[in-house]
């Protein structure tokens, strides 16, 4: 890619140690570009606007689209004769891009420059320690390719919209089937974007529970029809916010997720503004307003506010990085129950089974060490906790419910 000194923009590179390497060691003028947050780092759904970068590296994302989508995007922002570095393992699908995946006309002499197992090698005087691979077994490769001077146009540079999916969903909630008309999802969302096996027995369990306020609210029990605080966290495409609002209208809901682009969807998804809509469990089809989302982009509890409290905190929580195992946001999560559930809050969640939720839970102690299991089939499990009421006659801030109490787990 030449010497050093130009202006290199470095895509999702989530540690910054290649970032690093590269002002130290080559002296590069580094620019990155992060879809996900990462601690204090806000992600973004596309490169910073200004001049065009001499050189590029790009982590490969974890699906052929949102590549695609990548690479459009590093297309429209290096000038041509820039070089553009990819890099990933093999069992991610690295060496299948030298062929499939880059934009028509806009690169050539894509090839394969280095090749290693893994902690071996580097990227020609690069420290390879520099750049975090998520999968640490087997093989992993870096494409070289040449950008082109075929100039992009400007539906090319609408990054978002140009891969914009408009359908619809169909949520199983209670005995009924809920359809979403109008659902948008880009490439790279967690399941697409939109409703995987787990989320749904997620749902099907708050529905049917008997200690709930989303079984509350959708068979129209006292309190359960009234204004409670929800959060989907790590919302993606907001698919579980989406069915709290269709149970219950009038929750204050807050969506919350480290991707940028999946903000983007679910501020589509869900809007920025009150609405009316209709009370689908009215057998008159009543019309009820929509309080306008919150949205937080964040690396777990860092995307909200200190004082944010919530009488309800769902989530299909993330148990991979990559092709392994990890356990870090889960984790995460469970501790901040004690601080951000209000007083009779409660949280619902759901895991593989082979995930140990009991033992990160117990580890973790206060709130998380009360997590007990709801339900389970062969391949999920739901977790739920309730926070203690305060004591009569204080103040909490909290929406009261009443609801049955759940038996005492047994030592």
């Amino acid at each position: 890619g030449g010497g050093g000194g130009g202006r290199m923009l470095c895509v999702d590179d989530t540690h910054r140690l290649l970032s690093r390497t590269l002002r130290e060691r080559g002296g590069w003028s580094v620019t990155n570009w992060n879809r996900f947050s990462r601690k204090d780092r806000r992600g973004a759904p596309r490169p910073p606007a200004g001049a065009a970068f001499d050189a590029a590296t790009v982590r490969l994302p974890p699906t052929k689209a949102a590549f695609a989508m990548a690479s459009i995007a590093v297309a429209a922002r290096l000038r041509a004769g820039g070089v553009a570095w990819i890099y990933g393992a093999d069992r991610e699908g690295i060496r299948g891009c030298e062929t499939d995946g880059l934009p028509d006309g806009t690169f050539e002499d894509v090839r394969v420059v280095h090749a290693v197992d893994h902690g071996a090698g580097g990227i020609e005087g690069v420290d390879r320690g520099g750049a975090h691979v998520e999968d640490s077994t087997g093989l992993f490769a870096v494409l070289r390719c040449v950008r082109t001077d075929k100039p992009m146009t400007p539906r090319d540079e609408d990054l978002l919209e140009n891969f914009k999916r408009v359908g619809g969903l169909d949520v199983r909630l209670g005995d009924d089937v809920h359809a979403f008309e109008r659902w948008v999802t880009y490439p790279g969302l967690f399941a697409g974007g939109g409703l995987d096996v787990m989320t749904a027995f997620l749902l099907e369990t708050m529905t049917r529970s008997s200690d709930g306020w989303l079984g509350a609210s959708l068979r129209g029990e006292p309190g359960g029809k009234e204004a409670f605080s929800a959060l989907d966290f790590c919302s993606g495409s907001g698919t579980i916010a989406a069915c709290v609002r269709r149970l219950a209208p009038s929750a204050r809901l807050t969506l919350l997720d480290a991707d940028a682009v999946a903000m983007c969807a679910a501020r589509e998804n869900l809007g920025t503004s009150a609405s009316v809509g209709v009370d689908s469990s009215s057998d008159v089809g009543c019309p009820s307003v929509h309080l306008p989302a919150a949205y937080a982009l964040g690396d777990g509890w860092t995307g909200l506010s200190d004082d944010e409290r919530f009488d309800l905190i769902v989530s299909n929580p993330p148990v991979h990085l990559g092709l392994r195992p990890e356990f870090t946001v889960l984790r995460s999560m469970c501790a901040g129950f004690d601080a951000r559930l209000r007083p009779g809050g409660e949280a619902w969640f759901v895991a593989q089974r082979y995930v140990p939720v009991a033992g990160i839970c117990a580890g973790i102690g206060g709130l998380a060490a009360d997590v007990a299991r709801v339900c389970a089939n062969d391949k999920f499990a739901v977790w739920s906790v309730r926070k203690p009421h305060g004591k009569e006659g204080e103040e909490d801030g909290s929406l009261e419910m009443k609801a049955p109490k759940k038996e005492k787990k047994e030592k």
